[in-house]
């Protein structure tokens, strides 16, 4: 029987989150992201974030639980 360390599967599932924000900075790839995906600031901005990044890492979490077993 394997032993689930809740925490360190906690702090992975942080890790797509913060790839995520360096990945669609607009220094990097966010501005062509943006225009390829026919996004706006407004569209953006009228997004639930706190849905969106919390079912983002609540997603995660169960990847690395499942990934771990």
């Amino acid at each position: 029987m394997l032993e689930i360390n809740f925490l360190v599967i906690a702090g992975a599932a942080l890790i797509p989150l913060l790839l995520g924000f360096f990945w669609y900075h607009d220094k990097v790839f966010g501005k062509a992201w943006m225009r390829e995906a026919d996004m706006t600031p407004e569209k953006i901005a009228g997004g639930n974030m706190i849905l969106i990044f919390g079912l983002s890492y609540i997603f995660s979490f169960f990847i690395g639980l499942v990934l771990m077993q």
